[in-house]
């Protein structure tokens, strides 16, 4: 009986060794080799500087690396400007210190030993023309008039909210009941109270060209009602503003970095959900990744 239970594990044995195949699996170079990634913000009063770095390559062994002895060149309206300095950890800055002038366009180009050559663009944006800024403490909202420039323009709003004794920002959440500030297809997310999540960036699809003053509200996560960081209050409370300081800026933002930021929160928003499509994240970088945009600022101190 031993025997033909020892016969019948060998002929087992046999029987699934022979289903097995050998596959060879030829993946496509550009798929698995390393790129250069670049990423760069030309902002408002910021001397122009990109950071430049490695990915990982699929199926291998690098990881993510900066890279310090890149060649990069800057353009401004397709004329060669200067070769950026390596500063430190694959930073690379305008060695003549120059700073982003308005309504140019800049050109990135990264060459490396071993890398293909990466090259990306964008326009540096006109800032908005915004006044009459009028804070509210007594429904938590800041008003302003905000005269947009006809054609497409992409804007980013935000509310910084600083505890001087602490010296720490504090969480804060930002809705409208403007529904020229959301775009068309989120006209009926609204909630009963007529309010919806001001999103990270916004177009003036809604309000091209149109000189206007809207309302947005905010809410401080984390504040009890007499201003001090405890966990338990929130935006509709009372807040003692004695020891705080609110800081209104608006944006202008290039077309790349808005597609950029948009496709990256859409990532974020997807990720873990399993019954959603993958989103890719977007990027302006020819034969890399990352990206290359502009973002005009205008701050108020509102309190």
């Amino acid at each position: 009986m031993k025997n033909l239970q020892y016969i019948f594990a060998i002929i087992a044995f046999l029987f699934l060794a022979s289903c097995q195949k050998s596959i060879d699996l030829k993946l496509n170079n550009d798929f698995t080799k390393s790129k250069l990634v670049l990423n760069s913000l030309l902002e408002t009063d910021s001397i122009i500087s990109v950071h430049i770095s490695s990915s990982a390559s699929s199926f291998g062994s690098l990881s993510p690396t900066s890279i310090t002895d890149a060649t990069v060149d800057l353009y401004e309206n397709g004329v060669f400007k200067e070769k950026l300095i390596h500063q430190q950890d694959g930073f690379y800055l305008s060695a003549s210190m120059q700073k982003p002038s308005i309504n140019s366009i800049y050109e990135v180009k990264v060459s490396k030993d071993n890398f293909d050559e990466i090259s990306a663009s964008t326009n540096f944006p006109k800032p908005p023309t915004i006044n009459n800024i009028v804070w509210d403490s007594t429904d938590n909202s800041i008003s302003f008039t905000l005269s947009d420039n006809l054609g497409s323009n992409y804007y980013q709003l935000k509310l910084t909210i600083m505890d001087t004794v602490s010296k720490s920002y504090l969480q804060v959440g930002l809705q409208t009941k403007e529904k020229v500030l959301v775009s068309s297809d989120n006209q009926n997310n609204f909630d009963d109270a007529g309010m919806q999540q001001l999103p990270n960036t916004i177009t003036d699809e809604l309000f091209d060209g149109k000189t206007s003053t809207y309302k947005i509200y905010y809410q401080i996560f984390g504040h009890n009602q007499l201003g001090g960081p405890n966990g338990g209050g929130n935006g509709n409370q009372q807040i003692d503003y004695t020891h705080l300081r609110l800081t209104f800026s608006a944006s202008i933002i290039s077309k790349e970095l808005f597609n950029y930021l948009k496709s990256r929160q859409e990532s974020l928003d997807n990720s873990g959900n399993p019954f959603s499509e993958p989103v890719l994240v977007t990027s302006n970088v020819k034969n890399g990744y990352g990206v290359l945009g502009g973002k005009s600022n205008v701050t108020f101190k509102v309190k």
